[in-house]
């Protein structure tokens, strides 16, 4: 694949992905994050991910999706950072799972660093 081809097949991607936040983010109701996230129970994380990645429903996993998104708000709001990038991490990793994309596999690893930096959630 030549540099040129490889140019225009990523910036496709970027306007692709550009578009998919659009179109879905949209959609989703304006709540504020702190209050979402504190009703949440400890364990989570690991329940989204868990249904998510066994079930490979896309409707199971565009709800993960959502309720990820209201976390990694909250820990941005707290200035907790690198929580804040480990759930957007895992929010690639559930997008990547919708699309079926081979990359969008869970791991262990992941969980346990999600654990280790987002204390308000367990």
């Amino acid at each position: 694949m030549s540099f040129i081809t490889t140019k225009k097949y990523l910036k496709g991607l970027f306007y692709l992905s550009l578009l998919f936040s659009y179109l879905f983010f949209s959609n989703v109701p304006k709540t504020t994050p702190h209050l979402k996230a504190e009703s949440l129970k400890k364990d989570l994380i690991k329940s989204i991910a868990s249904e998510c990645f066994t079930s490979l429903n896309r409707d199971i996993c565009s709800e993960s999706l959502v309720e990820i998104e209201e976390l990694q708000l909250f820990a941005g709001s707290q200035a907790n950072y690198s929580c804040q990038t480990r759930l957007l991490g895992m929010e690639a990793k559930l997008i990547m799972t919708i699309f079926n994309m081979p990359k969008g596999k869970f791991n262990i690893k992941e969980l346990e660093d999600i654990k280790a930096h987002c204390g308000f959630l367990y």
